[in-house]
C-alpha cells in the first residue's frame, strides 16, 4: 500500500517536472523568436553572457526600444507625407491665383 502510495506521488511529481520543463522550453523558444525577430544579440545587448541564454527583462527593454523606434519612424513618414500633400494644395492654389485674370 505504501509503495503504491509512493509510486503515484513519484508520478505525479515526474509529470510536472516534464511539464514545468516543457513550458520553459516554449517560453525559450518564444524569446529567442523575439530575440531573431528584432535582431537582438545575447553578446551585445546584454551585460553578461549568461551561458548564451536570453534574459528576459533585456529583450524586453529591447523589444520595447525598437518599437519606440518604429512608432517614432512611423509618424515622422506620416509627417513628411502629410507636410508633401500640403505642399501640392500650396501649389495648385498658387498656379490658379497666377492664372486668373
Amino acid at each position: 500500500m505504501k509503495e503504491d502510495v509512493h509510486a503515484k506521488i513519484y508520478t505525479k511529481v515526474e509529470e510536472r517536472s516534464y511539464k514545468e520543463e516543457q513550458k520553459r522550453n516554449q517560453e525559450k523558444e518564444i524569446l529567442e523568436e523575439f530575440a531573431r525577430a528584432y535582431g537582438y544579440d545575447v553578446r551585445k545587448h546584454q551585460p553578461h553572457f549568461n551561458n548564451g541564454e536570453i534574459d528576459v527583462e533585456y529583450l524586453q527593454a529591447f523589444v520595447a526600444e525598437c518599437r519606440a523606434r518604429e512608432e517614432k519612424e512611423a509618424k515622422e513618414r506620416a509627417l513628411a507625407k502629410q507636410k508633401e500633400a500640403l505642399k501640392g494644395k500650396v501649389q495648385s492654389v498658387t498656379v490658379k491665383k497666377a492664372s486668373a485674370p
